[in-house]
């Protein structure tokens, strides 16, 4: 039964096979372990038996206290968990979302005990907060991430705390969220195994992306072919007694990728431009404004003072074209 559900886990996935439940547990990054489950937990404790034995001695030594054995036993206890709880513990602390792909001593003693538990492979995030110190454009971002974040758990989150709300990462394709700016990459939000029936969007998102991806990989590598470095003209003065190397005349090869770039690119020109003349058309600056800042006058025309400005208006007002709203 067990063969039969690895076979299928195989055929369904290109991802490592793991040992761990539930057997659809999204570890991509995951590493099998190259020691036994014997010879972990001999090591581990062989080393914290020696510290032990080392404990017994030092406390039955010792000449200013006299230790009983009871009290050399609960010394001993300290120490071994003292060890586990620096040692094992801050291992996992500072490792616990690569932990599945880590081949020291420490990280396969994780996976080992990560039979019992797969959940100490697993992480959990927070959902994402809105920036508001950060500028207006991050604001926004940030906005948009928490609700798209929220749309997709699709639950009734009526007086809860959202702060105390995680989100695990076996919902992430690469296994966790990626940075805010990244908004076109599909872990920009939890998009897997979400437990409703809003799953097509997901996979348009993620073609999407690794189009985008292959297509900034083809145009970087088209533009290297015909530009490469070595032919490059060096930035010296231009001088006409001194014949160059480097060809007058050039001929590019366009292809589709050059020109679906050029024109996405043109196109976000194009909105940007629009963004700017709106927001122009928004800040326009009247005479009024400008009453009793004779700092910002002073700034913005090199005059002295309002009053300065304020006369000059007068006596070229009438010269002064004027442009009428469509």
């Amino acid at each position: 039964m067990e063969s039969s559900a690895v076979e299928n886990q195989g055929t369904m996935s290109s991802e490592p096979i793991h040992p761990y439940y539930p057997r659809d547990l999204r570890l991509p990054h995951y590493v099998p372990n190259e020691k036994s489950a014997a010879e972990l937990v001999g090591v581990f404790f062989g080393v914290i038996g020696g510290f032990m034995v080392a404990t017994w001695v030092l406390a039955s030594s010792a000449r200013t206290v006299k230790f009983s054995i009871p009290q050399r036993i609960i010394l001993c206890w300290f120490v071994m968990s003292g060890i586990i709880h620096s040692v094992l513990e801050g291992y996992f602390g500072i490792y616990h979302q690569t932990l599945a792909g880590r081949m020291t001593f420490l990280g396969q003693v994780w996976k080992e005990y990560s039979k019992g538990d797969s959940r100490y492979l697993s992480s959990f995030y927070r959902i994402p907060a809105i920036i508001r110190n950060q500028g207006q454009a991050c604001e926004t971002l940030s906005s948009q991430r928490r609700l798209k974040w929220l749309s997709r758990l699709n639950q009734d989150f009526t007086g809860k705390n959202l702060g105390n709300v995680r989100v695990c990462s076996d919902h992430f394709i690469m296994g966790k969220p990626v940075d805010l700016y990244d908004e076109t990459n599909p872990d920009w939000a939890p998009s897997l195994k979400m437990g409703h029936e809003k799953l097509g969007f997901f996979k348009t998102s993620k073609d999407r992306y690794e189009r985008i991806s292959k297509r900034k990989v083809t145009i970087k590598a088209k533009a290297t072919e015909m530009f490469p470095e070595e032919e490059l003209c060096p930035n010296e003065a231009p001088d006409d007694s001194t014949n160059t190397d480097c060809n007058v005349e050039t001929q590019t090869d366009l292809n589709g990728f050059l020109i679906d770039a050029m024109s996405s690119e043109l196109q976000a020109l194009r909105l940007e431009m629009m963004d700017i003349k709106k927001h122009v058309a928004i800040s326009k600056l009247c005479l009024s404004d400008l009453i009793g800042k004779d700092d910002k006058v002073k700034f913005l025309t090199g005059l002295s003072s309002y009053d300065v400005l304020a006369m000059l208006y007068e006596y070229l007002k009438d010269f002064i074209p004027t442009k009428k709203n469509r």
